[in-house]
């Protein structure tokens, strides 16, 4: 139950932070060592230069990504968030077939708001 709930929370975070690995892996690591004739020396450079800093932009938007469900997570904590009637987790807002409802990150169960 909360690992889901982590998931699903920090899913673009954690999307980011494999993707700038990837970069730094496959750009950095991996076109090098098959790209080794002299002609694809400056298409090499580049892609070893753009590892480092696509690597560090795709970081630094995990990290951007991760402050609001980090923020929400603490204000749920403190009570400041509205949570499940059945699990005490925290909840998100939809709009479905029906109107509005919560859906709880935490066992999934949605809540009418009418």
């Amino acid at each position: 139950m909360q690992t889901r709930m982590f998931l699903k929370l920090f899913r673009y975070s954690i999307l980011f932070f494999l993707l700038s690995f990837l970069a730094i892996v496959v750009l950095g690591k991996i076109i090098p060592l098959f790209f080794t004739h002299p002609m694809f020396e400056k298409m090499v450079a580049g892609a070893y230069w753009l590892s480092g800093w696509g690597g560090l932009v795709l970081f630094c938007l995990g990290i951007l990504f991760a402050f609001p469900p980090g923020l929400r997570l603490w204000r749920w904590s403190q009570g400041e968030e509205y949570s499940c009637f059945r699990c005490g987790g925290p909840v998100e807002f939809r709009t479905g077939r029906f109107g509005p409802y919560y859906h709880c990150l935490g066992c999934g169960q949605n809540e009418s708001m009418s």
